[in-house]
């Protein structure tokens, strides 16, 4: 459905469909479009002269409605000759497409944030989002049109912020290669909402369309990583130096392990480091900074000896091979007041709780009762 109306709106700049039109495509996205208000009804005036898309005369022309002795017909003005066709009222083109609620609800689904603004010729700014430290905006185009370089470029510089620019059309993708080239030297990429937009939920695959030219401007790290407004402030105020994922679901293996997981790889470790690594947990989650200083570490009997660091290297160690930098030192910061942290964002780092109080290691259970 959704996708018949998109390219439907590349043909004509708001198109006006009838219910029998679009129930015969799918009932039951007619009905969640107009549930959802991006199918709009229009209510006639009784003076109002109503055209229909479909069907048409056998000349091609649009047919006007007119009724007659009560009944509703179908004419050509400019082909009075030919017989009029018998409609109903589910013939009628009275839905409209609302253009602003649809890609509002595409903005949403994606996470965009910042401003949702008009821009003069049916153009949108639908706002923004972050990956790896880049500003990505997201445009709106009702149609693909000649001079696109010069057009997708001008719409580039009304957001300066904007270092990438995802330009999303209605239904047609650019497949011309030199014209692509321009494009992404300009760091402008273009989508076809109906071709890459799950039909159901308006999400996009934004970070398999944006891998191009974000590892390109970015080679530190292969992985590209979706960040908010707020994320980004946080990295600025409390220098994270990962972005790494880590998840602590409080399960055990049948060899006594402890499972977590690890920007999605599942792996294990030993009750030790289980028990370090979820006391940083506590410091990052009670506190964006995290620092934990070893003194307090001792204290709390998490470690032996406040002078020896073997404990961090080991938990380093064991950590390292599924990093995204591959560095434990990162991951498991220090600083030059003998202190330490878990050094990504207090977002990304996940536990189950209730599984953790269950946990057989009391030291376990102790710590995860301190967990917000």
């Amino acid at each position: 459905m959704i996708r018949f109306i998109l390219k439907e709106l590349e043909k004509t700049p708001g198109p006006v469909f009838s219910k029998k039109e679009l129930v015969d495509i799918s009932r039951t996205g007619f009905e969640d479009l107009l549930k959802r208000r991006i199918l709009v009804y229009l209510r006639p005036s009784e003076k109002e002269t109503e055209n229909l898309r479909l069907p048409r005369c056998q000349h091609g022309c649009n047919l006007t409605v007119v009724r007659i002795d009560g009944e509703l017909e179908a004419v050509c003005l400019d082909h009075p000759e030919k017989d009029p066709i018998p409609i109903d009222k589910d013939d009628l083109s009275r839905y409209s497409f609302s253009v602003d609620r649809f890609l509002f609800k595409v903005r949403t689904a994606n996470g965009i944030e910042g401003e949702f603004q008009r821009i003069e010729g049916g153009y949108f700014h639908l706002g923004h989002k972050f990956y790896n430290d880049m500003r990505v905006g997201f445009a709106f185009v009702p149609a693909v049109q000649d001079e696109w370089l010069v057009r997708l470029s001008g719409l580039k510089n009304l957001s300066t912020e904007d270092e990438i620019l995802v330009v999303l059309s209605p239904s047609t993708l650019i497949d011309e290669i030199t014209l692509k080239n321009a494009l992404l030297n300009k760091r402008i990429i273009q989508v076809s909402l109906a071709e890459s937009m799950n039909p159901k939920t308006f999400v996009m695959p934004l970070r398999k369309h944006l891998s191009g030219v974000l590892q390109s401007v970015s080679a530190e790290t292969s992985s590209i990583i979706e960040m908010t407004g707020d994320q980004r402030e946080d990295y600025e105020r409390h220098k994270y130096r990962c972005a790494d994922r880590l998840h602590i679901p409080g399960e055990i293996t049948a060899e006594g392990k402890n499972v977590i997981s690890l920007n999605g790889n599942q792996i294990t470790i030993e009750v030790a480091n289980l028990i370090l690594l979820l006391r940083f947990v506590v410091g990052l989650k009670r506190d964006k900074d995290g620092w934990v200083d070893r003194y307090s570490l001792h204290e709390e009997r998490i470690i032996s000896d406040p002078d020896r660091f073997q404990h961090y290297s080991r938990l380093r160690r064991e950590l390292a091979p599924n990093l995204l930098l591959k560095d434990g030192k990162d991951f498991i910061q220090n600083d030059l007041r003998k202190r330490y942290r878990i050094s990504t964002h207090p977002d990304f780092v996940t536990y189950d709780k209730e599984k953790l109080l269950e946990h057989a290691n009391y030291r376990v259970v102790k710590i995860a009762e301190r967990l917000p």
